[in-house]
This record gives C-alpha cells, structure tokens and sequence, in this order.
C-alpha cells in the first residue's frame, strides 16, 4: 500500500466522513482500510481520495466519498449480514471490510439479479425499473 494513498485514505475519514455526521464507528474503521483507488484505474488513482465522482468505467462513476459514507450508514450495516452491491464496487468492499457477505453485481440485466434473500441492497447506478 502506498504511504501516499494511506495518507490520502486518513484524510478522507477525517475531513470528508467524520464532518459529514458518518458516526458509524464499524463503518469507518473500514473506510480506513479500503483501498479506494483499487476500484479505479491506475492513471485516476490520484482522484481516489478527491471529494469528487470518479469516472471507473465508461458511463459508471464511483460516488463522492461523503456520499457513499452517508449511504452506507443509512443503511446501518452489521457483520454477519448479507448484501447485495449492483455497480457498486467502492461500497461492495467496504461491506465486505465490515463482515458482511456481498454478492456483487457489476452489470447486466438486473431481471437476471442474484436471488435473495439479502438484508441489504445498494446501489451506485440507476435503474430503469426495480426488480422483484
């Protein structure tokens, strides 16, 4: 791990996460040791940490950091627990950092989505209809 990106990831709990009411200890911590800049390509890595959307793919963007905090502790996370992560890779190893078991789904037609049950679904992209 980079000194630099370690850094970087510190920064971001404490002046994007911690100022913007995230007070989910668990949740934290694990922003503390996901690598950001592993869910982007290595020539954006650099954004990681930015308090910005950053383009991962063509067409998909990874939230603001703040954003995906806030979503995350909205949905009040538990260890043990397990989630469904549709494009949603940032979020799906902060999850997983927490102990949940996440199946990921990065594309494709959501009619074909895993079957549940999940206690918990998150989403970064949009969808044209929710599915069952």
């Amino acid at each position: 791990m980079s000194s630099d990106f370690a850094a970087a990831r510190l920064n971001m709990v404490e002046s994007q996460i911690r100022t913007a009411d995230v007070t989910d200890l668990p949740l934290q911590d694990a922003l503390r040791v996901v690598a950001r800049e592993a869910c982007v390509p290595a020539a954006k890595g650099y954004l990681a940490y930015a308090d910005a959307e950053v383009e991962y793919a063509p067409g998909r963007w990874l939230m603001r950091p703040r954003d995906a905090a806030k979503l995350l502790q909205a949905l009040q996370p538990r260890a043990g627990e397990t989630a469904l992560a549709i494009a949603a890779p940032y979020a799906a190893a902060v999850l997983e950092a927490m102990g949940l078991r996440v199946t990921r789904l990065e594309e494709g037609d959501l009619a074909a989505a895993p079957r549940g049950p999940f206690d918990l679904v998150v989403s970064e992209g949009a969808v044209a209809r929710v599915p069952d």
